[in-house]
Parts: C-alpha cells; structure tokens; sequence
C-alpha cells in the first residue's frame, strides 16, 4: 500500500507537470504567434510604405525633368535667339571694314556662348517619352550619343516588350543610356560599345558594355567634375524608382553596366 500510493503520488506529481509544462508551452505558442503577427503586419505596412515612396518618386522625378525640358526650351527660344539677333547685328554695324579685329573678338565670343547655351538646351531637352515603347526609347537615345560623340553602338534586343512604363520608367532608361554612354566615352576612351536590351513582361533589363580602360571598383566613384554626380546619380535614381543599377568594372578589362526595372503593378 505505501509503495502503490508513492507510485501514484509520484504519477499524480508527474501528471501536474507535464500539465504545466504544456500550459508553459500553449502560453508561449500564443505569444509567438501574436509576435509574428505583429511582425507580418510590420513588414505588410513597410512594403505599403516602400510602395508610396517609390510612387512619390515618381511623380517628384516627372515633374522635375518637366521643369527642365521647359528650362531647355526657354534657353533655345530666349538667350539663343537674342544671341543670333546680336551677332546678325554686329556684322551689319561694322560692316565689311573697319574695326575687323574688334568684329571678330565680338563675334567669336557671341558664337561660342550661343553653341554652349544650344548644348545645355540640347543637353536639357527630351523627346516626347510618353509616346515611346522602350525599343523606340532606346533606339532615340543611342542614336543622339551616336550623332553628338561619334561613338559606335551595337544595339542588341532579346525578350519581349515589357509592359507599359511609367515615365518615370522610361526616363531613367534614357538618362542611364544618356550617361552610361557618354562615360564609355569619356572616361574609358574607346570609339565602340554594345548595348543590350533584354525584355519581359514582368521586367526588362539594360545592359552597356564596352572593352575601355575600366575603373577601380573598389574605391568610391568620386562625384563628376562639371558637378553631375555620374554613376552615383545613375545609381540613385535607378533605386528611387524600385529598381536596381549594377556595374562591374576593373582597370584595363572594360566595364559592365545593368539597369533593371521591375515593371509589375504597384498596389
């Protein structure tokens, strides 16, 4: 009888246990549980905010190349044009003689000032992206750094057209081309480059190669001399808009650049 009723106390001690350790246990699955909740809410309402950063990008980016398409135009239809007039009435003052050595120091000056304020205004100036897809896009913009540096491009295209762009889209793929095209030139001092253009419906993807003298990327790319921000802001602005801006460089082996725009729906 003693050793039967320690047998059952021991059993009835055991049983209480195991009845709280499991009363522990609910407890904790309870709070866990509650913890990744909170937790997917958290992430819910992060990729919610991402989402609206992203859009208000978008919308902040359109409205500032729109200002500056307007810029360019007011300095083609304004200081150019009053520019032209000067010169046209500098050689009408003077004349065939007199004065020539004055005439021309004049008309040297007006001239060089007015090619600079036609390459800020061209520099400043886009085409009408909204009415493009993005081989036309890409096309336009090769074909502008071909005419202005003389550089050669092999355009390639894989894939299919993706879906519609936003502008803001399809002005970072023309300001990528702008830039990474003219850095192929500039700085890796080569007189050819290939650009390849890979498509989806749910993404498409830019690539410029060129066999240049490359760069150390290791080190930081330091901002752009005349006050751009080169890479950096080619990198910037890619990310403000969900996308991604990869390069791969080193000294004498040439560069890689990627752009890739996701082009699924923001909800």
């Amino acid at each position: 009888m003693v050793v039967g009723s320690a047998f059952a106390l021991s059993g009835l001690l055991l049983i209480g246990i195991v009845k709280a350790g499991g009363r522990t246990i609910e407890v904790q699955r309870a709070e866990l549980k509650a913890q990744l909740a909170a937790s997917e809410q958290l992430a819910i309402q992060n990729d919610t905010l991402r989402k609206r950063a992203i859009t208000a990008n978008q919308r902040a980016t359109a409205q500032t190349e729109q200002t500056i398409r307007r810029v360019g135009s007011d300095l083609h239809d304004g200081p150019a044009q009053h520019l032209s007039f000067a010169a046209l009435r500098l050689d009408s003052g003077f004349g065939k003689g007199g004065a020539t050595d004055i005439r021309n120091e004049i008309r040297s000056s007006l001239d060089k000032a007015l090619e600079e304020i036609r390459a800020i205004s061209r520099g400043l100036a886009l085409p009408e992206l909204e009415e493009l897809d993005v081989a036309g896009l890409v096309r336009r913009a090769v074909t502008e750094r071909e005419t202005q540096s003389g550089l050669s491009v092999d355009l390639r295209f894989e894939g299919s057209e993706p879906k519609t762009l936003s502008y803001a889209e399809k002005l970072c793929i023309y300001r990528f081309l702008q830039e990474g095209l003219s850095n192929a030139f500039r700085h890796g001092k080569i007189d050819a480059a290939v650009v390849t253009v890979i498509g989806a419906p749910e993404c498409v993807r830019i690539i410029i190669e060129d066999a240049g003298e490359g760069f150390d990327f290791d080190n930081p790319v330091p901002l752009d001399e005349s006050g751009g921000q080169g890479l950096i802001g080619l990198k910037d602005r890619a990310e403000s808009i969900g996308g991604t801006l990869n390069i791969k460089s080193s000294i004498g082996k040439g560069t890689v650049l990627a752009l890739e725009i996701a082009t699924k729906e923001l909800t």
